[in-house]
């Protein structure tokens, strides 16, 4: 054993056999056999060696605290036996080779301590259990590592600490030769099950950008700053919201935000967005007020608009993932048929003879019998509204957000188009003629149809909907549509085809315009912190 074998460990000669181990783990963090496998074995080298010659110093300070011999007597007879010394008997209990220690009795002692005691129950039984463990050899180390291996896999509940004592005696992370000693599939479920409790970092340059703003927030919250995160979050709530659902708690965990972090950002978008709607109710109730309407019946349209609204917006994630990715043989169709070349023009046909049908068949009920529409014209409602759903389906996007924005559109649309009583026929009439020009503009937006330019332009509040949403998500790029229908159920508002037009394109604009701003103020802003 020599000085640079110590030296390499970082150590002063000891027969400790623990303080050997610390250090050999101290240096494994900087000397890695994936980084240079020669330095490592060194090191490895050095390590053995100094666990021997602490052994066989062991060894030789008991002999030399034996008693000498006792002196030989005079006479005949057999010579009685020396007792040994409780220092020679010590002595010998080292020289013999360690007890073998069984896994699973001692795993369950450690289960035990845990269940009953805690963690600082299981902490004391482990102390008392790892000297037994240095003094084993190499093949019942590897039995004792797989063992808690698969204990660790079993129960994640573990504490981490622990876990990461564990993985620092038997080398999980640290020693390239665990590996075969586990096997390639334990050792895959082990590093599965560490990967969940240490993610290692994320290095993607886009990733770690998107989520700098969440990073940004959590810091407030950790110094208190409540008020703050919250205005903040209200200012950005389209697009950390967006962050926080796409991204997902695992890659943010990996990304540096924990669990519980993530939970906070959770609640805090949560109560942003409550803030965000009473705005929206306080500037429907100013414009109801800046066209004259009497206050009472004011707020009784400003709570129905919040209903719909907040109905059509919190049916459009389970309709529009339905209809863009259907379940069973119906799904396997539909998505075949979205490959197809005649997608979506014969979905936009028949979509456009359901919506021509219903409405001739409603304006020939009015003009045959002006009380209402008899029974047949009932049955043609009804298979007018199963050929619109034949259209849905053949047109739909091939993009699920963009079927989620779209299914958002229509209800929005067909409601402020609705606004007013309306028959069976005239619902058919109107939906089936949302649902036609919504498609139409997808169908524009993603380049599935090449449209002239004038019908383009008409078309401008879909597409603009759809880019909003890439941007923002579905939720905001649904408020233009929203503003429409709260225009509609204004007391007092000049309401027609062509104002809702203009309500729309007006709205989706402007919210672009004030959402843009507005983030680049609030990101400075909380870059500052």
């Amino acid at each position: 054993m020599g000085e640079q074998d110590w030296a390499r460990l970082g150590l002063d000669p000891t027969t400790d056999l623990a303080a050997i181990k610390t250090a050999y783990a101290r240096q494994l963090k900087t000397t890695r056999p994936d980084d240079d496998a020669e330095a490592y074995q060194a090191l490895r080298g050095a390590y053995e060696r100094a666990q021997q010659w602490a052994r066989q110093s062991a060894q030789r300070g008991a002999h030399r605290q034996a008693p000498p011999a006792a002196p030989q007597r005079c006479g005949t007879g057999p010579e009685p036996a020396p007792e040994l010394a409780p220092s020679s008997a010590a002595a010998a209990e080292r020289i013999a080779p360690p007890a073998p220690i069984d896994a699973q009795v001692l795993i369950d002692s450690l289960e035990l301590a845990w269940r009953r005691n805690g963690d600082d129950g299981l902490d004391l039984a482990w102390a008392a259990a790892q000297p037994a463990l240095l003094t084993q050899p190499l093949p019942a180390r590897a039995g004792l590592a797989a063992a808690f291996a698969r204990w660790v896999i079993r129960l994640p509940q573990l504490p981490d600490a622990f876990v990461a004592r564990l993985a620092a005696e038997f080398g999980w992370r640290d020693d390239y030769r665990s590996r075969p000693l586990l096997g390639d599939a334990l050792a895959e479920g082990l590093e599965e099950a560490l990967e969940a409790r240490w993610p290692r970092m994320l290095n993607d340059a886009g990733l770690m950008a998107r989520a700098q703003a969440l990073r940004q927030l959590c810091d407030r919250l950790r110094a208190g700053r409540d008020t703050s995160a919250l205005v903040l979050m209200v200012l950005l709530h389209p697009r950390l919201l967006r962050d926080l659902t796409q991204i997902g708690p695992a890659v943010l965990r990996r990304l540096g935000l924990s669990l519980e972090e993530h939970a906070r950002l959770h609640t805090l978008a949560g109560r942003a967005g409550l803030l965000r709607v009473a705005l929206a109710a306080a500037a429907f109730i100013a414009s109801g007020l800046a066209l004259g309407a009497p206050g009472v019946p004011l707020l009784g349209r400003t709570l129905t608009w919040l209903v719909c609204s907040g109905f059509a917006l919190g049916a459009v994630y389970t309709a529009g993932a339905v209809l863009a990715q259907p379940p069973g043989r119906a799904g396997r169709l539909l998505q075949a048929w979205a490959l197809s070349r005649r997608q979506p023009a014969l979905g936009l046909g028949l979509l456009a003879a359901a919506a021509l049908l219903a409405y001739v068949n409603t304006a020939g009920a009015q003009l045959l019998q002006p009380g209402g529409a008899p029974a047949a014209g009932g049955l043609i409602d009804v298979a007018c509204g199963l050929l619109g759903l034949a259209g849905l389906a053949g047109a739909w996007p091939r993009d699920p957000e963009q079927g989620i924005t779209c299914v958002g559109l229509i209800a929005l649309a067909g409601a402020a188009l609705l606004s007013g009583p309306a028959t069976a026929g005239l619902a058919v009439t109107v939906l089936c003629g949302a649902a036609l020009v919504v498609l139409l503009g997808a169908a524009h937006a993603d380049g599935r149809l090449r449209l002239p330019m004038p019908v383009a332009a008409l078309l401008y509040p879909v597409t603009h909907a759809l880019r909003m949403s890439l941007r923002w998500g579905p939720m905001y790029s649904l408020l233009p549509a929203a503003a429409a229908l709260g225009y509609a159920m204004l007391p007092g508002a000049w309401v027609s085809p062509l104002m809702l037009f203009a309500v729309w394109c007006g709205s989706g604009l402007a919210l672009t315009w004030a959402q843009g701003r507005v983030e680049v103020w609030a990101l400075a802003r909380l870059s500052r912190a």
